[in-house]
């Protein structure tokens, strides 16, 4: 797969996940103010009443997947972090002129401190 297109792919299913996320909150946030002091009162025509009216929808179409999406997010972060936080091998080859040279004058220099520790 190309940077390119993964980059694209990963951009695009962020902004899917934010979307669907604000989406859900909003929309329970909606219901919740919208609810009417007694059943009584629910009007059932309605796409908003039609949720009120029983609990469990609410729970199993607006709580779960936001529970759900924290999960993936949180797992997806965790991930991320393990990945970025280990050490990348660089071989010799992969350092430039400069980063040699500073690497071979740090390293004459601890080899000095050493031998200076070892003659005391």
């Amino acid at each position: 797969m190309k940077p390119n297109a993964k980059k694209a792919l990963i951009i695009a299913g962020l902004c899917a996940d934010v979307l669907l996320t604000v989406l859900l909150f909003v929309f329970s946030i909606i219901i919740l103010a919208k609810m009417p002091g007694s059943k009584a009162e629910i009007d059932q025509s309605t796409f908003l009443g039609w949720f009120q009216i029983d609990p469990i929808r609410i729970l199993i179409l607006d709580v779960l997947p936001l529970v759900v999406l924290l999960g993936v997010n949180l797992f997806i972060t965790i991930k991320l972090f393990k990945t970025s936080s280990t050490k990348k091998k660089v071989s010799i080859n992969d350092l430039s002129d400069d980063e040699k040279e500073a690497l071979k004058k740090k390293l004459l220099e601890e080899m000095m401190n050493e031998k200076k520790e070892e003659n005391k």
